[in-house]
């Protein structure tokens, strides 16, 4: 037998390390192919998410009979493209509540933010204009495994949504805890709660509601009467989309005022009783008609013109005839604003009007007041401002902060009986119950909030207000101007 050398057993041994080499490549490129799939796959899924979120957002705007509810986000707190994303879209939501909406699927299977945008700084190359814009992601926000491309709908007009001047106090109607509806109690547009939602037997759903808490209904009957409401409401319940309880800082306001006038205690003023019946605000002060003596005599505390900031809607250092009162109780005849001024009117203790006959408070054409109060508040049924436009020379008409400065008391506002009351209510420290067949127009934010009997709250900004390129043809709202002009998929 000749002696054998190994040569097979090393070229077998090459062989399968060759053999082994190629399929561990082969493996890997399996593997990273698979990855790839599954990248892209998530990718386009996460860009269908955002097509879905805009949709449903394009939806929500179109399907609303008071899109002026809604607020708007401005590009310029985005520097450049690149800081657009979805977690600082995701960050907008609190502070717009009402321009954006997150929408998620109860599965978690995708979260999606979309907001009303208004682009001035030609961000990511796009035109200046109002547009959607939208991001999906596939997984729940936290822990989110891809996010889409960012999702612009531009319109050829300004669409449904706010005129461009931005809503007096942020949005229409916000309220920090709970919110009750008894009777026939009804909200016409948004509500925004920091608590719970309860809605009595009679009264009806509002369009859109969030809630930090849950809605409480009468039963399976209110459900099921209302049920595209109440499921839509289910979307967002348990939400952190409140801001602040008082985010324009009424306090500080109150100090900084107080600061600027340096008065002493002002005198408590009554306006009705005889022989002061009637009453008038012009630049030269608050005065009542003594029709005994014959003579007119100027009421509480008058300091002429003042600069002041933080009144909302307002331009910071902005003119104001201001006068001050203690209590101020307006109970019988009228109280007449004119002379194309701005007023400050500070109530230093409880303020209440519309308690007599005749309509209580008269706004002239050309002036605004703003009355910053420090105690409860009582608007009565001779309170009669169904013709009071909300704004006036692009500024809110009328305007009521309440404040509580120093006070251990809960703060409460009674708007009560048949009280018509348009305008801006700003109470976040307060307590607020409209009762009989009040009515309020305008905006408003309170601690908690309860409609009892046949009350009406209709949140909004101006729907008289055209937006700057519109006709009156195509006002902001209308179905012309709801129309898409593009979806931009970056």
């Amino acid at each position: 037998m000749q002696k054998q050398q190994g040569a097979a057993l090393i070229i077998v041994l090459v062989l399968l390390s060759v053999s082994l080499v190629i399929g561990m490549s082969g493996m890997n490129a399996a593997l990273v192919d698979e990855r790839l799939a599954g990248n892209y796959k998530l990718h386009t899924q996460a860009n269908m998410n955002t097509e879905s979120v805009g949709a449903a957002y394009l939806a929500f705007i179109q399907g609303r009979s008071d899109p002026s509810n809604l607020s708007t986000v401005n590009s310029e707190v985005f520097t450049e493209c690149s800081d657009y994303h979805y977690d600082a879209l995701f960050a907008q939501v609190g502070a717009h509540i009402g321009a954006c909406q997150i929408y998620r699927e109860e599965t978690d299977e995708y979260d999606g933010v979309a907001c009303h945008l208004r682009v001035t700084n030609n961000m990511c190359d796009l035109d200046n204009g109002h547009y959607i814009a939208a991001i999906g992601t596939v997984g729940h926000r936290d822990t989110k495994l891809a996010e889409g491309a960012p999702l612009f709908i531009s319109f050829a007009s300004s669409p449904p949504g706010p005129p461009d001047l931005p809503p007096p106090f942020l949005n229409p109607m916000e309220v920090c805890s709970d919110i009750s509806l008894t009777g026939s109690a009804t909200i016409t547009g948004s509500i925004f709660s920091g608590g719970d939602v309860t809605f009595g037997g009679g009264s009806k759903p509002a369009e859109m509601l969030v809630a930090a808490g849950q809605v409480i209904t009468p039963g399976d009957w209110w459900k099921n009467q209302h049920a595209a409401f109440y499921d839509s409401y289910k979307q967002n319940l348990g939400s952190d989309y409140m801001m602040p309880c008082d985010p324009l800082s009424v306090g500080t306001l109150w100090d900084n005022v107080d600061s600027a006038i340096s008065s002493s205690k002002a005198p408590n003023v009554r306006i009705g009783g005889w022989p002061n019946v009637n009453a008038w605000i012009d630049p030269d002060g608050m005065w009542v008609w003594n029709q005994q003596e014959n003579t007119s005599e100027r009421l509480g505390n008058y300091f002429a013109t003042q600069k002041l900031s933080g009144i909302q809607g307002f331009p910071e250092e902005h003119e104001f005839m201001v006068m001050q009162t203690g209590d101020l109780v307006q109970h019988n005849g009228e109280l007449v604003v004119g002379g194309n001024r701005d007023y400050l009117l500070i109530v230093d203790g409880d303020l209440t009007l519309g308690a007599g006959g005749n309509r209580s408070l008269v706004i002239e054409n050309g002036s605004t007041l703003t009355i910053l109060s420090s105690g409860n508040v009582n608007l009565n049924s001779s309170l009669e401002m169904q013709d009071t436009p909300l704004l006036t020379n692009g500024r809110p008409t009328f305007s009521l902060y309440n404040a509580n400065p120093g006070r251990d008391s809960d703060q409460k506002i009674d708007i009560l009986n048949a009280a018509d009351f348009t305008g801006n209510l700003y109470a976040p420290e307060a307590v607020v119950n409209v009762t009989g067949s009040s009515k309020i127009r305008g905006t408003l934010r309170a601690q908690a909030l309860n409609m009892i009997g046949a009350a009406t709250l209709t949140s909004q900004v101006d729907e008289d207000y055209i937006a700057p390129g519109n006709d009156e043809d195509s006002a902001a709202g209308s179905p012309a101007s709801s129309l898409p002009e593009s979806w931009i998929l970056l």
